[in-house]
């Protein structure tokens, strides 16, 4: 394990993989993020299957979200680490402690689509609502939250995951003493899962429903919580 910890670090020197926040010169690079993450490994896109918007449409109004920096969600630019090759974007991650400022991120979010998506695409979503919230799971109170990550694909298995997970913590934890970190990760998303593991996450809590409509809108069934547990946990 120790000689994979070298090659990995000796290989990152020689790639020359950089860290840094995200600017709004990164919009297209982290709706590209979003947009991967919410097809979650499936052919399931949640902006298209639940508000009827197609993918062009939704890269404009996921961009307009971002550039409100309205902090508290995934849809925030200032949630964002970036890495980057060459000075290239390669991989990112959105995480924000919950809540902000006391307002969980469920209604930031919630507001942020109000705001932006047209009216008769959010109608659309009224009739599937109780049937989302059966996989719904709240984010952790006090606790750092990893809504968004995205590695290309070129670049996966070089330890990219913990190094933005680690600047996520340095950037998040600064001025808020050290969190517990959570994910929220859909089980047909095994490479995730598995990524996850390896960093000392265990699935804590999981939420099923049999309803199989919720193919329809969603990647899986089934949502896992996963917690990065301490040492001596």
């Amino acid at each position: 394990q120790e000689s994979w910890k070298i090659l990995q670090y000796y290989w990152m020197n020689i790639l020359e993989i950089n860290f840094r926040k995200a600017t709004e010169k990164d919009i297209k690079f982290i709706v590209k993020c979003i947009i991967a993450a919410e097809k979650n490994n499936s052919k399931i896109f949640s902006y298209n299957t639940i508000f009827g918007l197609e993918e062009k449409s939704a890269y404009k109004f996921i961009s307009k979200m971002l550039l409100m920096k309205v902090d508290g969600c995934e849809l925030s630019i200032t949630s964002y680490i970036i890495a980057t090759y060459k000075k290239k974007p390669i991989g990112a991650m959105g995480a924000w402690i919950e809540p902000i400022e006391g307002i969980p991120s469920k209604t930031i979010k919630g507001n942020l689509l109000f705001k932006v998506v047209p009216k008769e695409n959010l109608l659309k979503s009224r009739n599937i609502l109780n049937l989302l919230n059966k996989l719904y799971i709240d984010y952790v109170k006090d606790s750092m939250c990893v809504g968004i990550t995205y590695i290309d694909e070129r670049y996966r298995g070089l330890g990219i995951l913990k190094m933005l997970l680690d600047n996520q913590a340095r950037k998040l934890f600064s001025n808020n003493g050290k969190k517990d970190v959570y994910v929220q990760v859909f089980s047909n998303n095994t490479q995730a899962i598995k990524a996850y593991e390896k960093l000392g996450f265990l699935t804590i809590k999981i939420s099923e429903t049999k309803n199989e409509n919720i193919l329809k809108y969603l990647p899986s069934n089934k949502k896992f919580l996963m917690k990065k547990m301490n040492s001596n946990e």
